[in-house]
């Protein structure tokens, strides 16, 4: 439960607005008396920016996929309490959520946990 919320659902609202975001590179000259690498390796600022945004879709595509891989009702409440937000910029109540459900809020409970242990199992694993 734990690892879903942490690794997954707490980083949502971040992962998308990355995944969202053009990045305007600096193109601003840097002067430095480090000697080159050795490589001949050629960093880009513009393709770690590209990568990253398109590191948090896949992300993104990721974790919504395992959502809609979940029953109806689990999918529902985690996207209710997890992937929406108020109008300001705040997640949802547990006790806003569960009348929406229409539920109880002991049914509420135990329902959260499942859902969130049944998305953990399903994305354990995926490397990002």
């Amino acid at each position: 439960m734990d690892y879903v919320e942490k690794y997954w659902l707490n980083r949502y609202f971040r992962m998308k607005s990355m995944s969202k975001k053009t990045h305007v590179p600096s193109i601003t000259a840097t002067i430095s008396d480090m000697p080159k690498s050795k490589t001949n390796e050629f960093v880009s600022k513009t393709e770690n920016y590209a990568l990253k945004s398109i590191e948090a879709a896949e992300w993104i595509d990721t974790l919504e996929t395992e959502v809609n891989n979940l029953p109806r009702d689990y999918s529902k409440l985690i996207r209710l309490k997890y992937l929406q937000r108020r109008g300001d910029g705040q997640t949802y109540e547990d006790e806003v959520i569960y009348p929406k459900l229409n539920i109880s809020r002991a049914k509420y409970y135990q329902m959260k946990k499942k859902s969130l242990e049944e998305l953990g199992r399903a994305l354990f694993g995926h490397e990002f």
